[in-house]
């Protein structure tokens, strides 16, 4: 398929999710060309959905932003069977919180969920696309959450009944980076 071809179908879809559309073909392509890293998606692509489901299988693509607006659109509540946990358990929600008690007796980080159970997911920094979730909570020190002793600090993520928990890496100079960022510059 040649990225023009593209451009047109996506112009010419008046159904819902139009303007999504038109942002992820922004995101993919750079000065009205399609971007290096999704010209072989493209290739061998039939039309606009099969385009975007080319990236959506793509697990080297799993890390990007315009992965994230592919999977929102065409695959919500799902996508994250697209990511591998370290460990995860099952937690009760009582009142539809989850509690994230510190160590260090700071007071509790609390996360709403709409379900009276939850499975809480803990992925290494690096193994998930955090950019999936609308938002997150913080939690500075090392807690524990249903009687798991989660090393912090991290970010908190909820998606339906779906909680992700991220250990957060340190460089040298005390910033945060991720190990997906280490292993690319590596």
């Amino acid at each position: 398929m040649k990225f023009e071809a593209l451009k047109q179908q996506i112009q010419n879809y008046t159904g819902p999710n139009a303007q999504e559309l038109r942002a992820i073909i922004e995101t993919v392509s750079l000065g009205g060309q399609i971007q290096a890293a999704y010209m072989q998606h493209l290739n061998e692509a039939s039309n606009w959905r099969d385009f975007l489901e080319r990236i959506y299988q793509d697990d080297d693509a799993r890390m990007q932003i315009a992965w994230t607006k592919i999977a929102l659109l065409l695959h919500p509540g799902i996508f994250l069977e697209r990511f591998t946990p370290s460990s995860s358990f099952e937690a009760l929600t009582p009142n539809g919180m989850l509690a994230f008690s510190p160590k260090n007796g700071q007071a509790d980080v609390t996360v709403a969920v709409n379900a009276p159970s939850v499975t809480v997911s803990i992925y290494m920094d690096g193994e998930i696309n955090e950019t999936v979730f609308d938002n997150a909570e913080y939690a500075s020190c090392d807690s524990s959450c249903a009687g798991v002793c989660i090393p912090g600090p991290f970010s908190i993520h909820v998606l339906g009944r779906n909680v992700a928990v991220v250990p957060w890496v340190y460089a040298e100079d005390g910033f945060r980076v991720s190990q997906f960022v280490r292993r690319c510059l590596a």
